[in-house]
């Protein structure tokens, strides 16, 4: 376990919604090229699972 990966990241309110904005028309531009995204809800954890390799 990374202590340092645990510790909150203080960033600008502006800088949250100007990367929300971001994100969305990412999105939009994704589905009008005809993409399609999985959205999960609920899921167990904000992070991937970790593989450690050679164990």
């Amino acid at each position: 376990m990374d202590a340092a990966s645990n510790v909150p990241q203080r960033i600008a309110p502006h800088a949250k919604h100007e990367e929300a904005r971001l994100l969305a028309a990412a999105v939009d531009a994704h589905r009008r090229a005809g993409g399609a995204y999985v959205v999960i809800d609920n899921a167990p954890s904000p992070h991937a699972p970790r593989r450690w390799l050679g164990v």
